[in-house]
């Protein structure tokens, strides 16, 4: 990892409303952290949460219904190419019907070598997957849209 590749990842940070990103390259990797308020002092560590279970799939009732109508998508946080699983030939991350978690990966980004997760900032259902795995996507462009 070189200072222009730590250079479009600060960008690509700076262009969206992540507030971490982890990347991990040829044994170096690289953690970034936006504050939400610069002034404030972290005063105490705080555990880092429990692993989500992921992608447990919902019921096709009411609560389908009633999350359609309260939907967001969650966009690409940086250009690349995307991957809706973790591996070839693994399952899909978040299909559609699949429950998410706050924190729960839904896809994959990978840019210059280096794989970043996207992840869930709510929870929700998800409604309709709007890329294809394999397909180039640019920084803030719509991924999945969670109800």
């Amino acid at each position: 990892m070189d200072a222009h590749d730590i250079k479009t990842l600060i960008d690509a940070m700076a262009a969206s409303d992540l507030t971490e990103l982890r990347a991990v390259q040829d044994g170096w990797s690289l953690q970034l952290i936006r504050r939400r308020d610069p002034s404030a002092t972290i005063t105490q560590a705080s555990p880092r949460p429990a692993p989500v279970k992921q992608n447990a799939v919902a019921g096709r009732g009411s609560r389908a219904a009633a999350a359609s109508s309260d939907q967001a998508s969650i966009a690409a946080p940086l250009g690349g190419v995307v991957y809706l699983s973790s591996a070839p030939g693994a399952p899909v991350l978040a299909p559609v019907g699949a429950v998410v978690a706050p924190g729960a990966t839904v896809c994959i980004i990978e840019a210059m070598k280096v794989f970043v997760e996207v992840r869930a900032e709510r929870a929700g259902v998800v409604e309709a997957v709007l890329v294809r795995s394999g397909d180039d996507v640019d920084a803030g462009q719509p991924l999945l849209r969670i109800g």
